[in-house]
């Protein structure tokens, strides 16, 4: 090769990089008409789908910096995982409807309690091993592993139902959240709908959202939701024990064979993590604690809901309801904890529901807590296909500035030399990339925006249904159990399919088999409850 071709070589290449628009250097030797040919680099390339390999291993290892956690031990990263994601993301709304889910099962519901906790443990594991699946490189979630295993329609399965929990549990939390606060104020005399609430609660959960921007924010918040979890769960036990004993004629059934699927169902909720399970993953200095860490978590919780769930079919039996503040009768004042102190006498006759109102002003902290967690997964996505998430931000800001600095040390391009280049490119661009260009110029108000949109669209859906019962077996059947049981283990049997381990992938067929069964027939019986509820209402 000629010493012209290498020129015409060197002139004529170009720098793809998916992340950022910027402009190359070229080496000191070279001219500055040279260095203004170089093209500017492209939009980022959003889906996951068109990314390269190691442009997506440079993301990955990009996010790991900004949201890494401080969990360099196995204690601290059970911290984490049982704080960000047991605790606070479905502990205490799970927690709200195991009394009512055995109600329909019976005591054997118990049973199937346990047996979801022993099916999620293996399936969260499960998950993550299939993110590591190729060697060398981390899948980033359930799109990406539904491609790889089973293609577009895989991707698509992937998208589809996380978003569809992502969406509908932050739903299900302003429906909770609005009913109480309407009921909270009406008990201080104060009359407002729960329309108004709900518009209320969205406010509250929306502005500390529109400022989150790290999965680290979002860690923060969610140790106050899991302090709120512990009160929860300690004010209905308490005052479950409390009365007991003052129940003679409450009704329990062994088991209801009909009941299960849906039972099942809340079940699934109960421990439906799958979905941000990826992101905490990632945020560990030692992924390999991984599994230790989710069993440390599930057991734990598994602890709480069987403890509840006992103490509250116990006192209420059949009658139980969901969520099971709303059993606790008129007039308890937790006299099993004043029994306990010794220190407090109560008039009982001169109060009512006051333990009914704690339960719902400590449940309601934990959901507007609780929000976020979800919302900030579902829109780190869609910032990200756009262009304009927190890290591509703060990254494009670090690369403008070290090009700034190298092309002040060149003393190269004038400005207005710059603009017809610029301009020139850009007219050469489709009109989508335009668009995105001009979102990552706005990144910070196009990420509030979004952000915004979000938290009026979940609370528009909210005041119009006010059915949480129906509304959370629903999405514990049509979503939590295809993400905790379903998807995971097929997805499993695919990618491990050659490694023909005989035993592991019975256990998977079994697991999806049996999340299928409870699927197809819980959604039937939550649709029929949901249509009920409307009729009767009418």
């Amino acid at each position: 090769m000629t010493e012209a071709d290498d020129i015409h070589s060197l002139n004529s290449s170009t720098v793809n990089n998916d992340d950022y628009l910027v402009l190359t250097q070229q080496e000191q030797t070279t001219t500055v008409k040279e260095r203004k040919e170089k093209q500017v680099l492209k939009p980022p390339a959003i889906h996951a789908s068109i990314r390269s390999k190691s442009d997506q291993q440079q993301q990955q290892e990009g996010r790991e910096n900004v949201a890494k956690v401080s969990n360099t031990s196995t204690l601290a990263s059970i911290v984490l995982t049982f704080v960000s994601c047991k605790s606070c993301v479905v502990a205490g709304t799970g927690a709200l409807g195991i009394p009512h889910a055995l109600s329909r099962s019976g005591w054997i519901g118990l049973v199937f309690l346990g047996l979801s906790a022993v099916m999620a443990q293996f399936s969260g594991c499960l998950l993550i091993r299939c993110l590591y699946h190729r060697q060398g490189h981390r899948l980033s979630g359930f799109p990406e592993i539904g491609h790889v295993t089973f293609g577009l329609p895989g991707r698509i399965v992937g998208i589809v139902f996380p978003m569809l929990l992502l969406l509908f549990t932050p739903i299900l939390y302003m429906i909770l959240a609005g009913d109480n606060v309407s009921r909270l104020l009406a008990s201080a005399g104060v009359s407002v709908s729960r329309k108004a609430c709900t518009w209320i609660v969205s406010a509250v959960v929306g502005f500390p959202f529109a400022l989150v921007r790290t999965m680290r924010d979002v860690s923060f918040m969610s140790f106050f939701a899991s302090m709120a979890t512990v009160g929860l769960l300690f004010v209905i036990t308490s005052a479950s024990v409390s009365v007991i004993h003052e129940q003679p004629n409450v009704h329990h059934d062994w088991a209801n064979p009909g009941g299960i699927p849906i039972a099942f169902s809340t079940f699934s909720f109960s421990y439906c993590g799958n979905v941000i399970y990826p992101h905490l993953e990632s945020s560990m200095a030692a992924p390999s604690d991984w599994p230790k860490v989710l069993l440390v978590a599930t057991f734990a919780v598994t602890i709480m809901y069987m403890t509840v769930g006992f103490l509250a079919y116990l006192a209420y039996g059949s009658t139980v309801h969901n969520p099971v503040y709303d059993s606790l009768p008129q007039g308890i004042v937790l006299r099993y904890l004043y029994m306990m102190v010794d220190t407090i006498n109560v008039n009982v006759s001169e109060t009512t529901g006051a333990a009914q109102n704690v339960a719902m002003l400590v449940a309601t902290l934990h959901v507007l807590l609780a929000v976020p967690m979800y919302l900030y997964v579902l829109t780190v996505d869609i910032e990200s296909w756009l262009g304009v998430s927190y890290l591509q931000e703060h990254q494009q800001h670090a690369t403008m500035k070290r090009h700034k600095e190298d092309q002040d040390d060149a003393n190269t391009i004038d400005d207005q030399e710059d603009h017809d280049d610029s301009t020139t490119i850009q007219q050469h661009r489709s009109w989508m990339k335009r668009q995105r260009l001009w979102l990552q110029r706005h990144a910070k108000a196009t990420r509030i925006v979004l952000r915004t949109v979000e938290i009026c669209s979940c609370a528009v859906v909210a005041m119009l249904t006010p059915y949480f019962s129906d509304f959370m077996s629903l999405i514990g059947t049509i979503a939590a159990e295809s993400l905790t049981f379903v998807l995971p283990c097929i997805f499993w049997i695919k990618l491990a399919w050659h490694d023909r381990n005989p035993w592991e992938l019975l256990g998977c067929a079994l697991i999806a088999a049996v999340g299928i069964f409870c699927a197809v027939f819980g959604t039937a019986d939550a649709v029929k409850l949901f249509l009920n509820d409307i009729q009767q209402s009418s």
